[in-house]
Parts: C-alpha cells; sequence; structure tokens
C-alpha cells in the first residue's frame, strides 16, 4: 500500500522521514498514521541497500521476503550441534551408517529439510498477508493461519501448507472436520496449498 503513494522505487528510496510522515490525499487529507517505529523500520529498510531500481515494486517485494528467508535458514543452521540433532539409533542402525560423518549428515539433512518445509508456510504466509488489505493473521486460538475478511462481511479461514506432501492422512481428516465447521457456521474455509494436484490429498 505505502508503495502506491511513489512514483517508482527510485522515488522510495530517496525517501525521508518528513515525506513518510507527511504521505496526504489529493485533498490534503493525512493518509497513513504511522508510529515512530514504524518509520524508523521503514528508513532502516530503505537504507539497507537490499531494493534495487532495476526491479519492479513486486519483484523487490519478492526479493525481500526470499532474503528474510534465506537468511531464517542459515540461521538455523548455525545453531545446529550434536546436543540437539538427537539422532535416532534404530534408524542409523537399518541405513548402516557406519561412521559417524555419515550420521551427522542425515541428520541435519532432516533437520535442515523439516525446518525449510515449515519455514516455506511462513513464506507464503507473509506473502498473503502483505497482498491485500483484507487479510490477516487468524485468532491465535482459532488454529488456523489468516482470515479474509471481504466487504460484505464474509469470513474465509485460511491453513497454509507449502504442498501436499507435508500432510500425512490424519491431518488431512483433521482439517476436512475443521472446514466443514467453519460451513457450519456461515463461513467459508480453504487449505492453501501452493503446489500439488487435488486428487493427492
Amino acid at each position: 500500500m505505502r508503495a502506491s503513494h511513489f512514483s517508482d522505487i527510485e522515488e522510495f528510496i530517496n525517501v525521508t522521514e518528513s515525506d513518510i510522515s507527511n504521505i496526504k490525499s489529493i485533498s490534503g487529507k493525512k493518509l497513513l498514521k504511522l508510529t515512530d517505529d514504524e518509520i524508523k523500520r521503514i528508513l532502516s529498510f530503505v537504507s539497507s541497500g537490499n531494493l534495487s531500481t532495476q526491479l519492479t515494486v513486486s519483484e523487490n517485494f519478492l526479493a525481500s521476503i526470499s532474503r528474510d528467508f534465506t537468511k531464517r535458514q542459515l540461521a538455523m543452521l548455525t545453531i545446529l550441534s550434536l546436543e540437539n540433532l538427537n539422532p535416532n539409533p534404530f534408524l542409523i542402525r537399518s541405513l548402516n551408517l557406519e561412521t559417524p560423518e555419515k550420521v551427522v549428515r542425515l541428520n541435519v539433512y532432516m533437520a535442515t529439510t523439516r525446518s525449510i518445509v515449515t519455514s516455506m508456510g511462513f513464506f507464503i504466509q507473509n506473502i498473503l498477508l502483505a497482498s491485500s488489505e483484507t487479510v490477516e493473521n487468524a485468532p491465535k486460538n482459532s488454529g488456523w493461519d489468516l482470515m479474509k475478511t471481504n466487504l460484505s462481511g464474509e469470513r474465509s479461514w485460511i491453513q497454509v501448507k507449502s504442498g501436499p506432501n507435508s500432510m500425512d492422512k490424519d491431518q488431512i481428516v483433521y482439517w476436512a472436520k475443521k472446514i466443514q465447521e467453519k460451513i457450519d457456521e456461515g463461513d467459508k474455509a480453504y487449505l492453501g496449498i501452493t503446489y500439488g494436484k487435488r486428487t493427492v490429498l
């Protein structure tokens, strides 16, 4: 939304605190009420050097979220240690992992892939949150990830999954019941899956 108040990326890159604090409509009314912390974070992002005038607003947005996703994965790898790998002795034996190096390699791989799958869900969730003013985080005790409310007040509940491979049969049965509950309440509900076919579920 804020990006739409600037003619191009270059203008946004050169924005000042005064510019951000005084974004107005054609009639002169102040459009955005930002806190000091929000203004500080915007200026910090602008000065980070991560924005490119060679990319569109959408491309810069996607690059920014992707960069954050990658940083989180690297941070996770940095804190991995032998103490928190928790290797499965039965799996080690069945796969005939004969050296400590093979055991560590397998467990680092398993920990990394689990983290990436989980983080990808958050990645997609952040994209959806930023792509529409009618989408917000669902209430924490609801069990859902996102809630979209249209102009008529109709609500759609969304559970984000990166793909069908991240769900087993029990999860599918569970969410089928949760979706039906929302339908019975007069709302809509969806599993938000980014790839795969409906027939796979």
